[in-house]
């Protein structure tokens, strides 16, 4: 807590949990994740670490495995919205960042996100060991987006629009990238 009820959380994400918040914190490099949760009013917290560059499922399962076991509950699942075609076209595209990007297109019925990892980690001559799983998304608020396969299924982005309404940024998996 700060003054003036206010509060501090660098580098923490805070959202809800019940009546109350949780507090997290996750970190991933070449084959290691992390994740740390915190419900203080709960006195609870759910540390894992792992070892491979799939880690993050492993951090999701156990993670929920530990609110059913001890809270009785699993994350809220999200309604989704359909989007128009008209609607959906603002949103495709490349997003970029150095070293990364994703593509969002359409494939069939489903929407698709697509990370590619140009490498350069740790030192620019690293190469990707291998791309990550293309990964269906939904839209469950205005910009706002679920990933509903592995490795990244329930993580959450949104698409961030500039002072003229234009899509021109996706913030996905605590990262910006730029709408090229």
């Amino acid at each position: 807590d700060g003054t003036g009820g206010k509060s501090v959380a660098l580098s923490w994400f805070v959202g809800p949990f019940g009546s109350g918040k949780v507090i997290s914190h996750g970190g991933v490099t070449n084959g290691q994740y992390a994740s740390l949760n915190i419900v203080p009013a709960e006195k609870f917290a759910s540390i894992v670490c792992t070892n491979g560059n799939r880690g993050s499922v492993m951090l999701s399962a156990v993670y929920q495995h530990a609110l059913r076991e001890f809270f009785g509950r699993s994350m809220q699942k999200k309604p989704y919205l359909a989007m128009s075609p008209g609607e959906l076209k603002n949103y495709l595209g490349r997003y970029v960042l150095p070293g990364k990007e994703f593509h969002i297109f359409k494939k069939g019925k489903d929407v698709i996100a697509q990370q590619i990892d140009k490498g350069g980690f740790p030192t620019p001559k690293d190469k990707p060991e291998q791309q990550p799983t293309p990964t269906r998304i939904a839209f469950y608020g205005p910009d706002q987006i679920e990933m509903l396969d592995q490795p990244y299924k329930g993580g959450t982005g949104e698409f961030v629009r500039d002072d003229n309404n234009k899509v021109r940024y996706l913030r996905l998996l605590s990262r910006v990238y730029i709408k090229k």
